[in-house]
């Protein structure tokens, strides 16, 4: 394998978006997707130290050749925008050109989102996109927050793994499906071993074996130096042409 390396970027990549008027620069807790056709990381959310649930939306830009190359751009659009959050779940659908996500949480309320938004991207540089809020019904996952989730391009779905609901002391391992071609939840049916409930994990799809992986977490057992978790699950998904069917999604 070639060396890699690390390079430090100049503050004002972080400052930038959110930097002037009723912001401090600093933000957490917020969640990011890459945007293939615009070949640019897009976030959502967060908070910083002077304003809870924030819901801008900022791009960097992240196409070599582009004369913006490692520029941000707000990508904000007030109309139809849904309440700010933290700790949601996100994907990037390449086919509707749209950020996805569920949940949340907010701090004002001190409440848990059990919603789907999408963001549609617009289709010509300097465009301005859209909101909308998915109406899936009472079909869909509980609310959460700490969720994990992955992009499915063989099935074109929106993975959702474990976080927090309701019970704040115990965490979720249920597994979920956003089906980004009819903007319909689906329960993922797992007989057998499962990975222990958990949040603060991180997944990833594999394209290779045509599932998820997923690693670490936090199952937050009440003890004192409880350990982190370090095990390694993989998510064997049905064939991608039943992948509707029973035989693990439905």
């Amino acid at each position: 394998m070639t060396p890699s390396r690390w390079q430090t970027l100049p503050p004002g990549y972080i400052a930038q978006p959110m930097g002037g008027g009723e912001h401090d620069g600093i933000k957490w807790e917020l969640n990011r997707v890459y945007d293939s056709r615009g070949k640019r990381m897009v976030i959502f959310g967060g908070i910083d130290r002077l304003v809870p649930d924030l819901r801008e939306i900022w791009a960097m830009d992240l196409d070599p050749a582009s004369p913006t190359f490692e520029k941000w751009q707000n990508l904000t659009v007030a109309e139809g925008q849904p309440a700010g959050r933290i700790d949601h779940a996100a994907v990037y659908d390449p086919v509707k050109n749209r950020m996805v996500f569920y949940g949340g949480w907010t701090k004002v309320r001190q409440g848990l989102f059990g919603d789907t938004w999408a963001f549609y991207f617009a289709d010509t540089p300097g465009g301005t996109g859209r909101w909308e809020r998915i109406d899936t019904g009472t079909a869909g996952p509980p609310p959460r927050r700490h969720g994990v989730g992955v992009y499915d391009p063989d099935r074109n779905l929106f993975l959702l793994f474990g976080g927090l609901g309701s019970n704040k002391n115990v965490p979720l391992n249920d597994m979920w499906a956003f089906d980004l071609t009819k903007d319909v939840w689906m329960k993922v049916v797992t007989p057998g071993p499962a990975p222990a409930p958990r949040i603060d994990h991180q997944a990833t799809y594999d394209a290779g074996l045509h599932g998820l992986l997923l690693y670490g977490g936090d199952a937050m057992l009440d003890m004192d130096d409880a350990p982190k978790l370090h095990d390694v699950w993989e998510l064997v998904l049905p064939p991608v042409e039943s992948h509707s069917s029973s035989r693990g999604v439905q």
